[in-house]
């Protein structure tokens, strides 16, 4: 699955319906997994925020902690 390039001459909608995949009624979180390139990628663009991810393992939160510290200076 490739990712979403939107197309700047329609009009977007924001009204997103959350998506039940898992059966269960409160299937409010997904986990994923990025490449590193593509994380920082996102974060550079500002499509995704620090705020929106939670870490899974210390491993990767130091990881992240890093990346991000390399991005602001």
């Amino acid at each position: 699955m490739g990712m979403f390039i939107p197309n700047p001459d329609r009009l977007q909608r924001t009204d997103y319906k959350p998506m039940n995949w898992s059966g269960e009624a409160d299937a409010d979180r997904v986990s994923i997994s990025l490449s590193a390139d593509c994380l920082r990628r996102l974060l550079e663009q500002q499509r995704l925020h620090v705020e929106d991810i939670a870490c899974l393992d210390t491993t990767t939160k130091a990881n992240i902690r890093q990346m991000l510290l390399s991005l602001i200076h």
